[in-house]
């Protein structure tokens, strides 16, 4: 019962740190900006199921987002740091919170998954004579989540990321080939790949059963994602509980090396290591980059182009301010004998580089995809964004 109890104390904590900062992150000009592109995407998704060739691998295409989607099956323990010490001896007795860690994620992944076969589903209707019944495909895919969640689990045991990394490719491409298959209505083949699969899981689950709980890598898992969504949160509210991470970044901390070498751009050097280096600012930018750059070249919205560019604009920039007091609380840099005004400079001059660039690779998309009007008027409007969003950082830093 106590065990139970547990599970519910953590359960509530986590659902009242969620709800707690989703407060701030749900409001103002954020919530403006999803609600017009929530709209903007239901407006125009019955052009885009229309524009689609006939000839396009749709089950392949689906396949690929629901196994990715299955692929990534992490199970939500809520687990904490001192875990690892004070429930070690209670190990053998914690089944049913692990059990119920598992129930939670696979219902709010099953969820997932809906969502996406609801969108994909028109698409493959569109473009096949037959159709395919939602129901079984959703049972399928939640069949399929039930092997992944298990599968994933259990594979925290083995202690060799390599194998880990091999196993994973291994299971995604599975997964495509069954949703695939299903698709093609090759039912036999697709059977015969859920029973390999099935054996494939048992076997993999015998792990659990044999090997002590992994505690170091379930705690760190759990870190790693509050951590993502604490960051999140953190671009509207002050957070507590962030804890910051750094890369290595060998290479790009020795180009760095030898373009700051004078005084005067002291700021400017650390700010361009924090970009690097710290809390994913980098990655956030490639990540977001290309993901518009896949939207603008394949989804050939034309002038609505302009508004992925200035979407995605918007948000890299909104997620670069924190970068700004990533160092407040260091005492450290009041060693240094520079203004407060040099600073804010370095921080404003980093984040406009960073966006015009952002601008550039854009532009040069749109213009492969919509020709040099748009791509001209891309460029235009991703300028004077800049230009006006500057304003409100230098307000905020």
């Amino acid at each position: 019962m106590q065990k139970l109890n547990l599970w519910s104390n953590r359960f509530a904590v986590f659902v009242g740190n969620i709800t707690k900062y989703l407060r701030y992150i749900l409001t103002g000009h954020l919530l403006i900006v999803l609600m017009f592109l929530f709209g903007w995407v239901a407006y125009n998704y019955q052009n885009w199921t229309n524009a689609v060739p006939e000839d396009f691998p749709i089950e392949i295409a689906i396949g690929v987002v629901v196994g990715t989607l299955l692929t990534h099956s992490p199970i939500r323990t809520y687990l904490r740091d001192a875990d690892a010490v004070f429930l070690l001896p209670l190990e053998a007795k914690l089944k049913q919170y692990f059990v119920r860690s598992f129930i939670v994620s696979f219902i709010v992944q099953s969820f997932q998954l809906l969502i996406v076969l609801v969108l994909c589903m028109p698409f493959y209707n569109q473009l096949r004579e037959t159709s395919i019944s939602l129901s079984w495909l959703l049972l399928l895919a939640v069949f399929l989540k039930l092997l992944n969640l298990l599968f994933q689990f259990a594979q925290q045991f083995t202690p060799i990321p390599s194998k880990m990394l091999r196993e994973k490719v291994t299971i995604f491409l599975l997964n495509v080939l069954m949703i695939t298959m299903f698709l093609r209505q090759d039912y036999w083949l697709m059977i015969a790949m859920v029973g390999i699969f099935v054996v494939i899981s048992l076997l993999e689950a015998n792990k659990i059963y044999s090997t002590p709980l992994p505690w170091e890598r379930l705690v760190s898992l759990e870190n790693d994602f509050m951590n993502r969504f604490y960051r999140l949160a953190n671009l509207f509210t002050d957070v507590p509980h962030l804890k910051g991470q750094i890369a290595p970044r060998k290479l790009l901390s020795r180009f760095m090396s030898t373009q700051y070498q004078s005084a005067n751009k002291t700021m400017d050097y650390l700010f361009m290591r924090t970009f690097m280096r710290a809390n994913g600012y980098f990655g956030l930018v490639v990540r977001l980059t290309f993901i518009a750059a896949i939207i603008i070249f394949f989804a050939h919205l034309q002038y609505g182009s302009l508004v992925v560019t200035l979407l995605f604009l918007y948000f890299t920039g909104i997620q670069l301010i924190p970068m700004a007091h990533h160092h407040h609380y260091q005492m450290w840099l009041d060693l240094y004998p520079i203004e407060e005004s040099t600073r804010k400079k370095a921080v404003t001059s980093l984040i406009r580089r960073i966006l015009l660039v952002q601008v550039g690779i854009l532009t040069v998309v749109t213009l492969f995809a919509e020709g040099f009007l748009i791509g001209a008027l891309s460029f235009l409007a991703g300028a004077v964004f800049v230009f006006l969003f500057l304003i409100h950082v230098k307000r905020k830093v």
